[in-house]
């Protein structure tokens, strides 16, 4: 596959969809399952996804992922060995 998106199928294949979003066949299957992949269409037993739609969803989860912030509450946890025993 080449880095050119403007070059993608319009329906990709679970192998070109998993090598564009640098993952597993397997795990394009589970998000398939559980509907976290969009454009996803069914022929047969075959299971193809729209590339426009996965590109618009990867654009507009980038632009959500600015958002995050950036800093963490530090939390402590205290194991069982270092609590102090009555």
């Amino acid at each position: 596959m080449t880095s050119d998106t403007r070059s993608l199928p319009m329906l990709l294949t679970v192998r070109e969809t998993a090598e564009l979003l640098r993952t597993s066949d397997k795990a394009i299957y589970a998000m398939v399952e559980r509907a976290h992949l969009p454009g996803v269409t069914r022929v047969g037993r075959r299971v193809l996804v729209r590339s426009a739609e996965l590109l618009r969803w990867l654009d507009q989860n980038r632009a959500l992922s600015l958002h995050v912030p950036t800093k963490h509450a530090a939390v402590f946890i205290q194991s069982p060995t270092s609590r102090q025993r009555k």
